[in-house]
């Protein structure tokens, strides 16, 4: 009887797999560009890419077969971008035209606009108006299904700061697709109010579980506190384009890591000796092709001793090369209580999370919640700024602590409770462990196939 059970159980399995495979084979993906990393990789505990490149990643590896077809490159010129667009148009094609099995096309997305940036390589290319084009060739011309998958922030932002003709063409793309995914029950609250959806469903960014838990032991009662720095588009190819939005954007992301290293200035002596703040940069400013320093104006407020507010203009190059941080750590003598460290490749950035006590989050992030994904799977706790999607992640006093973005004491409090408390680190740090697991790739895959099959059917 036994065997029996036994034998029944291997073939469900065996049929599972072979259905599974079945679905896929119906699956087409388009998106963004991104390299994928070699399964075979040393380095397979470690998170390649961040945001849209992440998930991709993730599904080329795990996804058998894995049909792709790249469409675009956030940091292309407009001619370049015009060309991936209709070299992508054409691959599609010829696709659907040959491939019968493919039943449905899934266009994975990421909204990544921090500023207004209102220009033709916007709509006509990175915007909606291209995948409102590709969706009527899918929908109309060859009668396949079309799923809209967004990951990450800002769709609700960037929707508002729409013309009436961008709100038109996405109004008319979402209602046109067969099925929305996106990461989060406050998506799904927009798309549902917003949009005329035939259905929406959460799918959640995945990570693959780190097999090995890491110590993350408290030297000498000094915390270790890691904040990555936000993140610009890599490898710009077109000088003339990347100069306004890259001010605009740098600006944006200075702030929060300005009013950060302002609350170590006014708390130096609180905590010498007890914090230890690691400022990771994502790349040196010669990864940029020469790129060059860019000037921008970035008031920093730090009251010295006669209460008077030190302006600074700042001369910033993108990543590890920013000139003011360097001046501003050496001028208020925080050389104790803060340091830059490299987080350029995935094996620098794997020994800064094994090293750090506590992840703080930037509160602007561009890169979805990979970032949040990788604190949690190291086993660390995070303080983060309650915006976006990030609650299902962060649960406030339990894996970490949320901040009301209007409190700027508010991370002071949470410093000093770790500082206060530290046990709690590991404690929380644990906690994150255990929440990280519905996020393990298997899962989000498992979610995904049975959406899938219950599509097709």
């Amino acid at each position: 009887m036994g065997f029996g059970i036994s034998f029944l159980n291997v073939n469900l399995f065996r049929h599972a797999i072979i259905e599974s495979e079945m679905c896929f084979n119906q699956i087409l993906f388009m998106g963004p560009a991104f390299e994928a990393r070699d399964k075979s990789d040393a380095c397979s505990e470690v998170t390649y890419g961040e945001g849209i490149a992440h998930v991709l990643d993730a599904y080329a590896r795990h996804i058998h077969p894995f049909k792709y077809i790249a469409c675009s490159k956030r940091e292309a010129s407009i001619l370049l971008s015009l060309w991936l667009f209709f070299n992508a148009a054409a691959k599609l094609f010829r696709y659907l035209m040959i491939d019968q099995e493919i039943k449905v096309v899934h266009f994975l997305d990421e909204i990544q606009q921090l500023g207004e940036r209102k220009s033709i390589k916007q709509y006509l290319i990175n915007g909606f108006l291209g995948k409102y084009l590709l969706c009527i060739l899918i929908k109309i011309v060859f009668n396949k299904r079309f799923i809209y998958h967004i990951n990450g922030d800002g769709i609700s932002t960037y929707y508002a700061k729409q013309w009436r003709f961008g709100k038109g063409i996405i109004k008319r793309l979402f209602f046109l697709n067969d099925m929305v995914l996106c990461p989060s029950e406050e998506d799904l609250t927009f798309f549902k109010s917003e949009f005329n959806c035939k259905r929406v469903f959460i799918i959640s960014e995945g990570i693959e579980l780190l097999k090995d838990n890491t110590d993350h032991f408290i030297d000498e009662g000094l915390i270790k506190i890691l904040y990555f720095e936000g993140a610009l588009p890599e490898n710009p190819n077109n000088r003339s384009e990347v100069k306004g939005d890259l001010k605009r954007d740098h600006n944006c992301m200075q702030k929060p890591l300005c009013d950060l290293l302002y609350l170590m200035v006014k708390n130096k002596e609180r905590f010498h000796g007890k914090v230890k703040l690691l400022i990771a940069g994502i790349r040196t400013s010669t990864d940029y092709g020469g790129v060059g320093e860019k000037e921008l104006e970035c008031q920093l407020g730090v009251e010295n001793e006669n209460d008077s507010l030190i302006r600074k203009r700042a001369v910033c190059t993108r990543g590890l090369g920013n000139k003011q941080i360097y001046d501003l750590i050496y001028q208020r003598h925080l050389e104790g209580l803060v340091t830059y460290v490299d987080c350029s490749t995935p094996v620098l950035k794997d020994s800064l999370l094994k090293k750090a006590n506590i992840v703080l989050m930037s509160e602007v992030n561009i890169l979805g919640r990979t970032r949040y994904l990788e604190a949690m799977n190291y086993g660390l706790p995070i303080i983060a700024t309650a915006k976006g999607n990030n609650c299902d992640m962060v649960l406030n006093g339990i894996n970490g602590f949320l901040i009301p973005p209007e409190q700027r004491g508010a991370a002071f409090s949470a410093i000093s409770h770790f500082i206060n408390n530290p046990t709690d680190a590991s404690l929380m740090g644990a906690a994150s462990k255990e929440l990280v697991k519905k996020f393990d790739i298997q899962n989000v895959l498992l979610k995904l196939k049975f959406i899938y099959l219950n599509f097709l059917n």
